[in-house]
């Protein structure tokens, strides 16, 4: 469901502006800091980045496993 369609969206959203500075969703929060939304997140990720930040949020409570994407799983197939 949409937030503007929800009967608390409205009131969701100005929350989520006063504790993250964003009012849209997917608003993605790591221990209450919003690292943005998807668009943001896949950037993050694009830019190798978002790993150190995932663990740099989470302390000492992240492990981080390295999974092969089907995209490389290919590219070392085709070698």
């Amino acid at each position: 469901m949409e937030l503007n369609e929800h009967p608390l969206g409205p009131a969701l959203q100005s929350e989520l502006a006063s504790i993250t500075g964003r009012k849209t969703v997917p608003n993605i929060l790591i221990n209450g800091k919003s690292i943005g939304g998807g668009d943001d997140v896949e950037k993050l990720h694009l830019e190798g980045e978002l790993i150190e930040r995932v663990k740099n949020l989470g302390g000492k409570r992240v492990e981080v496993t390295a999974v092969e994407s089907e995209e490389k799983r290919r590219r070392r197939r085709r070698r």
